[in-house]
């Protein structure tokens, strides 16, 4: 995985498909799934994956499959509460899991995504003496944390993400006020999932130590990667 510089990605091509939390598709609508274990709807505009107690794991799904071809995604990271070594993170998740809207994983490093099959995920681990920072998974794999330099996960003040696919590689912002932090990967979404289309949400966990972790302002634009763009590592 490298950090990269990257042309300026293309116009988002926006489609009925596109979610946006803030606007057309807010969380407690029908065009979501059930929470699932420790989720809950707190607005319109808001998912809490776990609450400040040991032992959770919750996740949601959008209902309908959208296109992992090409790509964006953005929302924000919202730590609010937690005991002494807060734990453990969430997880952003692209799957076409048996059990659909359905689907969670165990609770702790496995951040609710450990057992969701045919998927691929971008985590957040806030549990230190693991790297607080950013991973990537496949058919619910954690861990190999990359610190993101100046971003305090544990902050109240959020923490923003922003991913861009272009069809080979993803670009992974993370931001908080004028700190940011990117880097490449090379994913190759529809082999891992099996399909062109995919459900898309979220899954968060908490172990022998806890965390209340919520997202915020959550929008997945199909065609927003930059079909045409060419990106990739040094």
């Amino acid at each position: 995985m490298a950090t990269a510089a990257v042309p300026a990605l293309m116009g988002a091509q926006h489609a009925w498909a596109d979610i946006n939390t803030t606007t057309t598709d807010p969380f407690d609508t029908g065009n979501w799934g059930t929470p699932n274990g420790s989720a809950i709807v707190i607005n319109s505009n808001s998912l809490e994956l776990t609450q400040a107690a040991n032992g959770l794991a919750g996740s949601m799904f959008f209902n309908a499959a959208q296109s992992v071809t090409n790509f964006s995604a953005s929302f924000t990271y919202n730590f609010l509460t937690g005991s002494g070594n807060p734990a453990d993170g969430l997880a952003f998740i692209l799957q076409n899991d048996g059990a659909g809207t359905a689907a969670l994983g165990g609770g702790g490093g496995s951040l609710g995504y450990n057992g969701i099959t045919n998927s691929t995920a971008f985590e957040i681990n806030i549990y230190a003496p693991n790297n607080r920072g950013v991973g990537n998974g496949v058919n619910g794999s954690t861990g190999g944390y990359v610190t993101a330099p100046g971003i305090d996960w544990l902050s109240t003040n959020g923490v923003n993400i922003t991913l861009a696919y272009n069809g080979t590689y993803i670009k992974e912002t993370v931001s908080q006020g004028a700190n940011s932090f990117s880097q490449i990967v090379s994913v190759p979404i529809a082999g891992i999932v099996g399909a062109t289309n995919a459900l898309v949400g979220f899954s968060g966990a908490t172990g022998g130590e806890n965390a209340q972790q919520q997202v915020s302002n959550f929008i997945f634009t199909e065609g927003g990667g930059g079909a045409t763009v060419t990106y990739g590592p040094d």
